[in-house]
C-alpha cells in the first residue's frame, strides 16, 4: 500500500487500516489548520454559535479530515462543531485524518457521511438544552415567557404567540443577554400584536438591531405613534423591495439590515452615539 509522504504523518500519529481506502490517522489538530472546501461543504449556520456558547469536548467527538497532496487539511465532517470549538476558544480538536487521491473522493465521503444522517436542527439542540437546564436555554425561555410568548419546540408551532426562530433568539442572547431577548419581544408584542410575520428571524433581528442602536433613548410613545397602522408585513415588503434595488446597484444587504433601516426611517430620529444609547451605569453624577 502506497502511503502519502506528508508532514502530518511524521508527527507520531496513530495509523490503522490495511488498505489505501481504509487507512487513517488520529491526531489532535490545531483548529487554525483545518480548512473548508466550499465547493461541496454546507454554509455555516447558527448551530455553530450555539455549540460555541455551550461547548462540550465530549460532545465534539472526532472530526473527519482530508489530507491533500499539498499537505493541507480539509474538514469533511464536523464543520459546525469545529467553528463552535473555535468560538469557545479551543485551539486543537481530535481528528481522523484520511488521505484521498482527489477532491472528488473527499466529496463522495461527505455525501456518504451525510446522506443517511438525520439532521439535528437548532430546535432539537435547544430542546435538549432546556431539558439539561443549561443556563442560556433557561434564560431565553424565561425571557420569551415574560414577554408573553412561548418557545415553539416543534416546527408545527408557527402561529402567534409561538417563537420558532431559536437561532435568532440565541444570537441576540449571545450578543446582548437576556434583557435584549425580553425587550425585543416586548416591542414586537406591543407594536405588531398577533402578526406571525413579526416573529420571523429577519423581523427579530431587525427589531433587535433597532433596539441595540437606540438603546435607552427609545421614545416608546413616539415609536408607537410612528408605527400606528403599520404592519410587519408592510415593513418586510418595503425592506425586500429596497434590498432588491440595493443589489441591483451593487450593494448586497441582508433583509434584517433593510428592515432596521425602514424602522429607523419611520421613527425619524438619528441613531445616537453608543455611549448615549447605552450609558455606563457606574458613571457617577457630579
Amino acid at each position: 500500500m502506497q502511503k502519502p509522504n506528508r508532514d502530518w504523518l511524521s508527527l507520531n500519529l496513530k495509523g490503522f487500516g490495511d488498505s489505501q481506502e481504509d487507512n487513517m490517522w488520529f491526531g489532535m489538530v490545531p483548529v487554525e489548520d483545518l480548512l473548508v472546501d466550499k465547493s461541496y461543504q454546507r454554509e455555516e449556520n447558527a448551530v455553530a454559535e450555539m455549540i460555541g456558547a455551550n461547548f462540550n469536548p465530549r460532545a465534539y467527538g472526532v472530526a473527519r479530515v482530508a489530507l491533500r497532496d499539498d499537505g493541507k487539511l480539509y474538514l469533511i465532517d464536523a464543520q459546525q462543531r469545529t467553528k463552535g470549538a473555535k468560538i469557545a476558544g479551543k485551539t486543537v480538536v481530535p481528528c481522523l485524518i484520511h488521505y484521498f487521491a482527489s477532491r472528488e473522493e473527499e466529496a463522495r465521503l461527505f455525501r456518504f457521511v451525510n446522506e443517511f444522517r438525520a439532521n439535528v436542527t437548532v430546535m432539537d439542540c435547544f430542546r435538549a438544552s432546556l431539558v439539561a437546564k443549561e443556563p442560556h436555554a433557561v434564560a431565553i425561555d424565561k425571557a420569551v415567557r415574560e414577554a408573553g410568548f412561548k418557545v415553539g419546540l416543534t416546527s408545527k408551532l408557527k402561529n402567534w404567540p409561538y417563537v420558532t426562530a431559536i437561532d435568532q433568539l440565541t444570537r441576540i442572547y449571545n450578543q446582548s443577554g437576556e434583557l435584549a431577548v425580553l425587550e425585543v419581544l416586548q416591542y414586537i408584542g406591543e407594536l405588531f400584536p398577533n402578526q406571525p410575520e413579526a416573529l420571523r428571524r429577519e423581523a427579530l433581528r431587525g427589531v433587535y438591531e433597532f433596539w441595540k442602536a437606540f438603546g435607552v433613548t427609545i421614545d416608546d410613545e413616539l415609536l408607537r405613534t410612528k408605527l400606528k397602522g403599520v404592519t410587519m408585513q408592510d415593513l418586510l415588503h418595503t425592506a425586500e423591495g429596497n434590498r432588491v434595488r440595493m443589489r441591483q446597484s451593487g450593494h448586497n444587504m441582508a433583509l434584517y439590515q433593510m428592515l432596521f433601516a425602514e424602522l429607523r426611517s419611520k421613527y425619524k430620529k438619528r441613531v445616537p452615539a453608543p455611549e448615549i444609547a447605552w450609558p455606563k451605569e457606574d458613571e457617577d453624577e457630579e
